[in-house]
């Protein structure tokens, strides 16, 4: 992991700490907001009976969402945050959670969606730019389907700056645009949040 990883790993793991399961382990805010983002998520296509990758995927509160709306499906869980995998693979022991970051050259298995919210959230002095390109290029390489992504939008009111990253919507349209003729935005459900889809 690099250092930024470990510094969001660390945050997770006190969260795991102390919320175990409960949706404030995710720092998603709401209940609501969290079903909303999650609802995004799997909307950018028919992904029932297909292969899920989760990147960032906490103490397993996705897959649970996962399971009520699908069928059938095979899920993968990664995420920096060793007590967030413990306490994922706890309440939910036949499911593949892994201690794992997408960035590893050792990270190749391939997944029909790749999927991730609150990935990029935290503010730890990095370019995020940088990092977000670099994690997009992975999720696109190994995804065989479609990716799609969460972020915090510049147009939030009342931003805190100092602990939480926002994110130009038109700039990153753009950017994965240039990764992929075959993208998306959404920005109408919430002012400060919208995701982005892209297809392969």
């Amino acid at each position: 992991m690099n250092d930024y990883e470990i510094k969001v790993a660390e945050f997770y793991n006190k969260l795991a700490d102390r919320y175990n399961q409960n949706f404030k382990a995710g720092d998603h805010g709401t209940e609501e907001l969290q079903a909303k983002k999650y609802s995004l998520l799997t909307e950018l296509g028919d992904i029932d009976y297909s292969t899920i990758l989760e990147v960032g995927s906490g103490v397993g509160l996705f897959y649970k969402h996962l399971e009520e709306q699908l069928y059938s499906f095979r899920y993968t869980g990664i995420d920096v945050s060793e007590r967030a995998i413990r306490v994922a693979s706890e309440h939910l022991p036949t499911i593949d959670f892994r201690k794992e970051t997408i960035l590893s050259d050792k990270f190749n298995e391939e997944f029909d969606f790749v999927l991730a919210d609150g990935l990029f959230n935290l503010n730890y002095g990095i370019d995020m730019i940088q990092y977000r390109n670099k994690v997009l290029i992975k999720m696109l390489k190994i995804a065989q389907k479609a990716v799609a992504v969460n972020f915090n939008s510049i147009m939030t009111k009342n931003k805190d700056d100092k602990n939480t990253v926002y994110f130009d919507p038109g700039e990153t349209l753009n950017y994965c645009l240039s990764l992929n003729p075959k993208a998306v935005l959404r920005h109408e459900y919430l002012q400060d949040q919208f995701t982005v889809y892209l297809y392969k």
